[in-house]
């Protein structure tokens, strides 16, 4: 009974921590778009207007960070196997970093698009958010995705396994 009530409070401990480690997360994203926003100060019809641009790019961004986990999960489904090439795994490497290409190009193609409803003087507060974003290293813009494809992950294969150069 009493490693029920130890195992119940751990548990409890450990989902408020999540918990509140999540809704700071999403309280900080919230505020640091709320606070560009204010700066720009933005007109309902512009407000609107920025609101479907950045849900576009957050829908692309999912597409595409998709087809990067299924890139990365078709790597580690090679490596397990005994049978691959080299230009298989650089055919995925060479995905990967299209993928990752196609993600930047889109967040810029998204700054402009937010560029070009703005007025000159909320175009200056924009560019000095983007520049700032880039001074100070956000990371989410200068890096898509948490992880790059293969890297800070465990190895998808043991030391006994050895690289074929079949091509």
């Amino acid at each position: 009974m009493r490693k029920l009530s130890i195992l119940i409070v751990t548990f409890s401990l450990i989902l408020t921590s999540f918990i509140t480690t999540s809704a700071k997360g999403l309280k900080h994203n919230f505020d640091k778009r709320g606070k560009i926003i204010k700066q720009l100060n933005l007109t309902d019809k512009q407000l609107e207007k920025f609101n479907n641009i950045r849900l576009n790019q957050e829908e692309v961004k999912i597409e595409i960070e998709s087809k990067l986990k299924k890139n990365k999960l078709a790597l580690k489904r090679l490596l397990l196997n005994d049978d691959f090439t080299k230009q298989e795994i650089l055919q995925l490497t060479d995905n990967a970093s299209k993928l990752h290409a196609e993600l930047k190009k889109s967040k810029t193609e998204t700054w402009f698009d937010i560029y070009n409803i703005l007025d000159d003087n909320q175009k200056q507060v924009w560019k000095k958010h983007f520049t700032a974003m880039l001074e100070h290293g956000n990371k989410n813009f200068r890096k898509p995705g948490n992880k790059r494809m293969g890297m800070n992950d465990k190895p998808y294969f043991n030391n006994s396994q050895k690289f074929r150069n079949n091509n």
